[in-house]
Formats: C-alpha cells, sequence, structure tokens
C-alpha cells in the first residue's frame, strides 16, 4: 500500500493503482480534464502507476502544460487518421 497525499489530503492505494484511476476521484473537483499528473514534482502520464508514497498535483487543460499535453495528443491522433486513410 501507498499513502498518496492530493490537496492535502492523505489516502491509501494499492501500490499499481494508475493515477488515472485516482484522478477520476478528484475530477469533479476541477473545470477542466484531468490530463496530466506532477508526481513529487516531476510530470507523469496518467496511465503511468504508483509504487511508493508520494504527493500529487494534477494539471489539466488549462494549465499550460496539459494544454499543450493535448494538443500535442490531436496531432498525433490526425495523423494517425491521415494514415489510415491514405493507405
Amino acid at each position: 500500500m501507498a499513502v498518496v497525499k492530493v490537496n492535502g489530503i492523505e489516502k491509501t492505494y494499492p501500490e499499481g493503482t494508475t493515477y488515472l484511476e485516482i484522478a477520476k476521484e478528484y475530477q469533479k473537483e476541477y473545470s477542466h480534464d484531468i490530463v496530466l499528473v506532477t508526481v513529487d514534482g516531476k510530470l507523469q502520464e496518467l496511465h503511468k502507476k504508483v509504487n511508493r508514497d508520494c504527493t500529487l498535483n494534477f494539471e489539466t487543460t488549462a494549465c499550460d502544460s496539459g494544454h499543450k499535453t493535448y494538443k500535442r495528443s490531436m496531432s498525433l491522433l490526425l495523423v494517425k487518421a491521415i494514415y489510415d486513410v491514405a493507405e
């Protein structure tokens, strides 16, 4: 079990829980979509997993890094769609 601190509140999660699962619990507190997480000051993708005690801060599409991540993801999706149609 890992102790995860979010917004000053500590909760316990099994090791191997994805940051996405944790973000879903907190999404209602944010007006924009959560797209990244900062784990002890290091930016991580949501598919990564908790493997130790840590402090999380969520990055949304309203944040600069979150907005850039969203734009990059949509650009890659567009390239994939064009590639699939052009085949």
